[in-house]
């Protein structure tokens, strides 16, 4: 609401008396929503309700296609729900600009709609918008450098959105690759170009964030996302990778671990091409298949996401806009706040990512990457170095694997001597257990089962009756008096 006073229109038709009466006892105008077809009827929306429509974009970005994409979103939720909308971009950000048109048509409540296919964890855009323009608190972590209660970040400032205007905010979950509809975009791109999958590993290209953390959370996004149209396709592999692709001192090595897994999982399936998919990135995509292309590789590239996938992505905004403006109406915000469906999980065949470079012993053979269930329904985990490359050449200290799994614990380890009756095995050759561990991480019952393949930077666990996996672990393990237990966790994936 602007705290201007604004003046409210009343028809010609109506008498003076009336018009008397009715500022006297106004009350705000309620739209109708459409029934989908056109017709008057569904529920209703109260019209103090807009929607920022967040995307990004450049100076002078209005005539680009990015920007038609979101007009049609804006077209839509203005003739379905009778609510005012208006165009935010990034960059420059301009949403208190947004926000003040807003405010001409006296709204109480924007939602705040992000468009740009980044997570909850995805982006520092998300604090520097529910935290520093929204006000909200809990989130109000400037990545640039503080300016007073602004934020300058990437050459832009943001201030508080409650030095313009009172409206409430309504953050709404953001869009993503592994949401429930926005997923079908990505088959749709990967059929337009795929002609063998069963010989194929598709891959998903994203823009990449200057954090490991937020870098971490849209891997795991694409991840999800391609193990879905993996699985609905039958592609022989699938992964999402980023190129980091804004920040120059990091994106040359995500480049290179990107390729590295690529050229890991051909080897590890016998597949002999890629399909190449971009998804949330813009140059990055061009930086990964010129790299592909310099080792030989063979890849296809499959089409952007939009227009191929305007149908399901005004699908989204649809379901999104209701469901934010009945979380309005049933709550009754009194301040800005996100929506709970923020702590939404999308998990498709259990692809998870973990941190990169953060091993408690410098070991890249024991960071974990990449963990979950693969296509053929075993655990596995994926690590930057080479899995296995490390072993313990000491009688009494043991590295292993640790798979946290709904049928119980696994380790795969390697190790000089034996830990179990009737082993057989090599010195230092992998092998896989299933244990209990007690109170105290110690080994209370250790028995041969199931089998470990190890291929470059890939274990996967075999030949056991697991279906899902919670936690993925690399470890020490420890033998003394009889007694063998983990005594450092190098790194942990949950």
């Amino acid at each position: 609401m602007n705290m201007r006073t604004s003046v409210t229109r009343i028809s010609a038709v109506v008498t003076a008396a009336v018009l008397l009466s009715s500022l006297l006892t106004m009350q705000l105008p309620v739209a109708v929503a459409e029934d989908g077809h056109g017709n008057p009827g569904g529920h209703e929306f109260s019209s103090d309700i807009g929607v920022l429509v967040y995307t990004h974009g450049f100076p002078g970005h209005h005539e680009s296609e990015d920007h038609d994409r979101v007009a049609e979103i804006e077209k839509m939720i203005e003739k379905k729900y009778g609510t005012p909308s208006e165009i935010a971009i990034h960059m420059p950000y301009d949403w208190d600009q947004g926000l003040i048109k807003l405010d001409e048509n006296d709204v109480n409540y924007a939602i705040f709609l992000y468009t740009d296919m980044f997570g909850p964890d995805s982006t520092v855009i998300h604090d520097v918008t529910r935290g520093v323009f929204g006000g909200i608190e809990e989130y109000n972590v400037c990545p640039g450098v503080p300016m007073g209660d602004g934020c300058q970040y990437m050459g832009q400032l943001t201030e508080p959105a409650s030095k313009i205007s009172d409206t409430i905010l309504i953050f709404a979950e953001p869009a993503r690759p592994d949401h429930p509809i926005l997923k079908n975009i990505f088959v749709k791109q990967a059929k337009a170009v795929s002609e063998d999958p069963s010989n194929e590993i598709l891959v998903l290209v994203g823009h990449g964030a200057r954090s490991d953390f937020n870098d971490a959370a849209q891997e795991t996004e694409l991840s999800n996302t391609a193990a879905f149209v993996e699985k609905k396709m039958g592609f022989a592999d699938s992964i999402g990778v980023t190129a980091r692709e804004d920040w120059p001192s990091l994106k040359p090595l995500a480049v290179q671990e990107a390729v590295d897994e690529i050229k890991s999982m051909l080897e590890e399936t016998g597949a002999t091409n890629v399909v190449l998919v971009p998804a949330t990135g813009a140059s990055g995509f061009d930086l990964i298949s010129s790299a592909l292309e310099e080792e030989g590789i063979n890849f296809v590239e499959a089409p952007e996401p939009f227009p191929i996938g305007q149908k399901e992505f005004k699908k989204w905004a649809d379901q999104t806009v209701r469901e934010t403006i009945e979380f309005i109406e049933a709550e009754e915000p009194t301040e800005s706040t996100i929506t709970p469906y923020w702590e939404r999980d999308y998990y498709y065949n259990e692809v998870r990512k973990d941190k990169q470079n953060d091993t408690t012993n410098n070991d890249s053979n024991f960071d974990i990457r990449q963990f979950g269930i693969n296509n053929a329904g075993n655990p596995y985990m994926r690590v930057k170095g080479d899995a296995g490359a490390s072993v313990s050449d000491e009688h009494g200290i043991i590295y292993g694997y640790i798979f946290a799994t709904n049928a119980g614990t696994y380790a795969v380890t390697a190790h000089l001597g034996d830990d179990s009756p009737g082993e057989e095995h090599e010195d230092n050759e992998w092998h896989a257990h299933k244990v209990v561990l007690d109170e105290n991480n110690c080994v209370s019952s250790i028995t041969p089962d199931g089998e470990s393949r190890i291929i470059n930077k890939t274990i996967v666990l075999r030949e056991t009756p697991a279906t899902s996996l919670s936690k993925a672990m690399t470890v020490e393990l420890t033998e003394q008096d009889d007694t063998t237990c983990v005594t450092e966790v190098f790194d942990q994936g949950n």
